[in-house]
């Protein structure tokens, strides 16, 4: 699938099929913490962007909102983007991890 296939929305609307994650970190690392890193932001927006991205996913617990807003505003005021060329999504909320979540991820709540 490539980043230019897209999808039409049962209310009409197309919205771009594959979308770049906008939640930064260190997942598997054993070494070293493990969440969300959002100063990780810039620079992967950036890049997604200047790849044919336009559809950015997020969610508020990531912390990258601010540097995304940054990236998006700067490629707005210098005329490679409209607003509507980019489709954001996002996620209300996330659950309260049970107690099996190992403690590493509990320090991104």
């Amino acid at each position: 699938m490539s980043v230019s296939q897209t999808m039409t929305l049962s209310n009409g609307v197309t919205i771009p099929a594959v979308a770049s994650g906008c939640a930064f970190g260190n997942w598997t690392g054993t070494t070293k913490f493990q969440g969300f890193l959002p100063e990780q932001a810039h620079r992967s927006v950036t890049l997604a962007l200047a790849a044919g991205y336009r559809h950015l996913d997020g969610a508020h617990c990531y912390a990258t909102a601010q540097a995304l807003g940054q990236v998006l505003g700067r490629a707005f005021a210098a005329g490679e983007l409209e607003r509507e060329d980019v489709f954001l999504t996002s996620k209300l909320a996330h659950p309260r991890p049970g107690p099996d979540v190992a403690i590493s991820h509990l320090r991104t709540w």
